[in-house]
């Protein structure tokens, strides 16, 4: 063979090489994050807390499913009245919206009226309103939001799930 012939097929190997170099992705692609067990294999940060939460690098957020140790029946919860404990948790808990709103607004309780009450989940221990100088676990927090209207003014409650903690929203 003719030492040209060699030096251009050699030629157009080393273009084709560099071409396929120059066209292959540079990184592997990113796995796509699905569930909790998938961001904590792929090495994200787990918060410590229950039930464990795990955050991706673009933000998203997994939380731990929590299975029931007895088959199928849910695992009963004691420590604390759960958002279905009708009449009692609910009656107690307005009645401390009540008071908290007549005292903001200057009127006695019989005149606050609860315009709505839903549930909702919070992002952290603070309600979603912690002050500049407070630290908030960061844990999701069942509860409610409220709203009552109280001397001309409306003001808006959030609470966790038992009343225990109870917020203004400004």
């Amino acid at each position: 063979m003719d030492k040209k012939v060699i030096l251009v097929i050699i030629v157009v190997a080393a273009v084709f090489v560099a071409a396929w170099l120059f066209m292959r992705p540079a990184t592997e692609p990113v796995a796509v994050i699905t569930n909790f067990d998938e961001c904590v294999a792929a090495g994200n940060p787990i918060m410590e807390s229950f039930p464990a939460q795990c955050r991706t690098v673009n933000g998203l957020l997994f939380i731990e499913e929590i299975k029931p140790i007895n088959g199928d029946a849910p695992v009963p919860d004691d420590t604390e009245p759960s958002l279905d404990d009708n009449n009692l948790v609910r009656e107690e808990l307005l009645d401390a919206v009540r008071a908290a709103a007549a005292e903001q607004a200057g009127v006695v309780e019989e005149e606050v009226e609860i315009s709505l009450f839903e549930e909702a989940e919070w992002p952290d221990a603070c309600l979603g309103l912690a002050t500049e100088d407070e630290m908030c676990a960061q844990v999701i927090v069942p509860g409610f939001r409220v709203i009552a209207e109280a001397g001309g003014e409306i003001l808006a409650y959030r609470t966790n799930a038992d009343g225990a903690i109870l917020r203004l929203e400004e």
